[in-house]
């Protein structure tokens, strides 16, 4: 299992949420749809595929890559 900083000033390593979202629907399609879920560290200040602070967005981003 893994996970991703949901926003730069979270921490080092952060990759663009649109990014992320293409890489789960990579893997989505790769595993025939039998990826679980995304997890993101620190949700309160998480970013949408525009990266500004939308933590609704994110979420909404998460679940269009993995269904």
């Amino acid at each position: 299992m893994g996970g991703s900083l949901t926003n730069s000033a979270n921490g080092n390593g952060y990759v663009a949420i649109a990014n992320v979202s293409q890489t789960l629907t990579a893997l989505n399609q790769q595993y025939n749809g039998k990826i679980g879920g995304a997890m993101g560290w620190e949700y309160f200040n998480a970013n949408n595929t525009n990266e500004n602070i939308d933590p609704v967005g994110w979420t909404q981003a998460m679940y269009n890559a993995v269904n």
